[in-house]
């Protein structure tokens, strides 16, 4: 089955979660969205500061759901 671009299919992927065997199945976009706002709000703010001479804030920020991602960005990098 061939679906068209921007189709909801949230019912169909739980479904057969379901049938899988799954008990449970949770929907994450609220708390997606609240991360992006949350990001949002900060970057406003940060670049906000920066821009009224803060010479002390953390600029960029860089960001991901992702924990691999993040372990990365903390890892020390010798080579650079």
């Amino acid at each position: 089955m061939v679906l068209e671009p921007g189709t909801l299919v949230t019912g169909k992927l739980v479904a057969a979660l379901r049938r899988l065997g799954f008990d449970y199945v949770f929907d994450t976009d609220w708390a997606a969205d609240l991360t992006i706002m949350e990001e949002g709000t900060e970057m406003l703010n940060r670049l906000s500061r920066h821009l009224s001479g803060d010479k002390d804030v953390a600029l960029p920020i860089l960001t991901s759901c992702c924990p691999g991602l993040g372990k990365i960005f903390r890892a020390p990098v010798p080579d650079m």
